[in-house]
């Protein structure tokens, strides 16, 4: 079993593929799902790596385009293995809603 954690809403028509994810954990310690603004919208860690989530996340910058590149920064320094999945966009601030309404014009 892997640990995915996600915390962030992603449009309907771009659902994460989380076989992708649990099957790319099978040759790697990471998987990252890049989001278009310099964060990600998942992240998954193999179980034998479950622990090192916390020195992965110490310091990091939350909410700033800068998570993305500090979080890689963070595995390498932990020397974990990662492969990252497609970019996708994600709605975590207010003027993200209008990816919403772009995927759903009839309401939501």
């Amino acid at each position: 079993m892997d640990l995915f954690l996600s915390a962030r809403i992603v449009p309907i028509s771009a659902v994460i593929d989380l076989r992708a994810a649990s099957a790319a954990l099978q040759q790697n310690d990471v998987v990252l799902g890049p989001a278009e603004d310099g964060g990600y919208v998942l992240i998954g860690f193999s179980m034998k790596h479950r622990q090192r989530y916390q020195a992965v996340f110490a310091g990091v910058d939350w909410s700033t385009d800068k998570v993305l590149v500090q979080t890689r920064q963070r595995l390498a320094q932990q020397q974990l293995r990662w492969v990252e999945l497609p970019v996708l966009s994600d709605i975590d601030r207010p003027e993200d809603l209008r990816l919403l309404q772009r995927h759903f014009p009839d309401g939501y």
